[in-house]
């Protein structure tokens, strides 16, 4: 910080008043998220604060980005933020937090980078089908993700769903 030394107390005691001031705003976020909002998206990532291992979790969608930190990556975190009973779109990125969370009664959506993954693996398990279902679908997201670029420049809806590779 611009070589100025500064202690850990006063960081403590000025993230302390940060907290205490923003605390009713992010309750009634909060509150405002599990009541109105239709869809979010949930993600979160570690971080090492002080040699230990964290999380920083983010919700947001086009209105609104919540940051919620924690030491822990478990559904219980997620329960805090939207509630034991969300009624809206979860889109996550199938972290298993995601898929202990029964509070969904909605419909809970992968974001499409997992989806490859999930396919790759169902490539290799032996079974009825299962490589040529996966290849299909392979085949399908990567022209979806060929064609998109034109798709953002028109927003032409009807020409990306018929587009031909």
């Amino acid at each position: 910080m611009g070589q100025i030394e500064i202690g850990v107390g006063t960081l403590v005691g000025t993230n302390e008043g940060i907290d205490g001031s923003v605390a009713q705003s992010i309750h009634s976020l909060k509150q405002w998220i599990k009541q109105t909002q239709p869809h979010i998206l949930g993600d979160e990532t570690p971080w090492v604060v002080k040699g230990l291992k964290q999380w920083l979790w983010i919700f947001a969608n086009s209105d609104f980005p919540l940051f919620h930190g924690s030491d822990t990556p478990c559904p219980g975190e997620l329960e805090s933020i939207v509630g034991s009973s969300y009624s809206g779109v979860l889109i996550s990125d199938d972290f298993t937090a995601y898929n202990g969370y029964t509070g969904h009664s909605s419909t809970e959506m992968s974001t499409t980078s997992t989806l490859p993954r999930h396919f790759k693996t169902l490539i290799k398990i032996p079974g009825f089908n299962h490589q040529e279902i996966g290849t299909t679908f392979m085949d399908l997201i990567d022209e979806g993700f060929k064609n998109y670029p034109l798709f953002q420049q028109t927003q032409n809806l009807h020409e990306f769903l018929t587009c031909p590779s």
